[in-house]
């Protein structure tokens, strides 16, 4: 019995036969009987070994989540979809803790396609997302993984053929405010709501979760201050002068070749810096493997050229992060998997005018989008598969070969990696 049918069984035994437990008799096994058992042993060896089985990882979106003491929830759907309507499509069960406030959302997807999902949460105090997700036939891939951690408002990808949990849980430790990053707008929320006693009128403040607003919630805020939750990189290109364009989330500071200009006040987002179209760009080291998951490229831009690579990596095929195309000047992402798509995905939108633009890509784990000025200008019509793998570091403002045709002219801002998927 596969991992998907057990799940599908599950599935109908809560939610439509109303268990409320269920059992998998059978935990070890010796004897590889139609897939019995989600963990197998040698037979009759005294050292032998155990194996995982995807059964194993497949039951574990359930048990793993559903603890004692959770109830389960009525789930309403958009498309208004019957328990008859999803044996062979998109299957959804919730469960909530009021004790803890802990939601749990379980997708099964028997279909062939990937399917994306919008989550409200009526009378849950959810702040952010964590995804589970067991997927494939292969066991070295999505055994019940953790990805990161996702926001209200975004939308998830459940990807074809696979069980995905979705755990909600009712507060951020960190990001009162849901702007990137612990500063003084994060403090501003502690002192508006200082000494409160409800964590429902804290507006996210009570980091610590004691039921108050205190000096325990200013340690947590002071240990993480300046950090940036969820960001894999942060060029804010704030600097006035030297060679280095520093990472203020991490440790993947920049190293400026070429001598571009520094612009402390002609930034969008405070300053830029402006690169020549010659021989200017910033070289980072490794930051990102496009091949493990999830991940979003957003950038401020202003100029540009057709033919002109704003991000790319110095390794691998379709090394192209963002760039214009050499025609028009259309914003496009050559990141690919080399099985279905190895074409880059190009927008209609042309930006070479002289005004400022939000650019970015976003990979879901299994379809490219491109965002300009907070719209999707485009995206995959069909899933693919994974993109391409690379261990190299990045050209912000140069393609990888430092191709002479491809150096930015203009300026570029504000340039921020997440390690999930998001939307402007």
């Amino acid at each position: 019995m596969g991992c998907l049918w057990v799940a599908r069984v599950i599935h109908y035994d809560l939610t439509v036969a109303e268990a409320c437990a269920w059992q998998w008799w059978l935990a070890v096994s010796p004897y590889w009987y139609k897939r019995d058992g989600p963990v197998y042993v040698d037979k009759s060896q005294s050292d032998g070994d155990y194996y995982e089985s995807k059964m194993l990882w497949g039951i574990g979106n359930f048990s793993r989540f559903i603890r004692p003491g959770m109830e389960r929830v009525i789930v309403y759907r958009s498309d208004n979809a019957t328990p008859d309507d999803t044996v062979y499509d998109l299957m959804v069960s919730g469960y909530y803790k009021a004790d803890d406030g802990i939601v749990v959302v379980v997708f099964v997807n028997w279909a062939y396609e990937d399917k994306p999902i919008d989550l409200n949460f009526l009378g849950a105090e959810v702040t952010y997302l964590i995804p589970y997700v067991t997927r494939g036939y292969s066991l070295d891939r999505d055994n019940l993984t953790a990805y990161s951690a996702l926001s209200l408002g975004d939308t998830i990808a459940i990807p074809a053929r696979s069980i995905v949990t979705i755990v909600g849980l009712p507060k951020n430790p960190i990001d009162c405010n849901k702007d990137g990053k612990l500063d003084f707008g994060d403090f501003t929320i502690l002192a508006a709501h200082w000494l409160e006693t409800k964590c429902a009128q804290c507006s996210g403040a009570d980091l610590s979760g004691n039921g108050q607003v205190d000096l325990d919630d200013i340690a947590i805020l002071a240990e993480n201050w300046l950090t940036f939750p969820g960001f894999v990189a942060y060029w804010a290109l704030d600097e006035t002068e030297g060679n280095i364009a520093h990472d203020i989330a991490g440790g993947n500071n920049g190293t400026v070749n070429g001598g571009p200009i520094w612009r402390p006040t002609g930034g969008k987002l405070y300053g830029a810096l402006e690169f020549d179209g010659i021989d200017d760009y910033i070289s980072t080291p490794f930051v990102l493997n496009p091949a493990t998951g999830p991940f979003s490229v957003f950038a401020w831009i202003k100029g540009g050229a057709p033919g002109q690579v704003l991000i790319s990596q110095t390794n691998g095929t379709g090394a192209i992060w963002l760039g214009k195309d050499s025609s028009q000047g259309k914003l496009l992402t050559a990141l690919t998997d080399s099985v279905l798509f190895t074409l880059p995905l190009v927008s209609g939108f042309v930006i070479t005018d002289s005004d400022w633009h939000h650019v970015g890509v976003v990979w879901d784990g299994s379809r490219r989008h491109l965002y300009v000025d907070g719209a999707e200008v485009a995206n995959d019509n069909n899933a693919l598969r994974k993109l391409l793998s690379s261990d190299g570091g990045l050209h912000i403002g140069a393609g990888k070969t430092l191709d002479a045709a491809e150096f930015w002219s203009g300026l570029i801002d504000d340039v921020r990696i997440y390690d999930r998927a998001v939307r402007p």
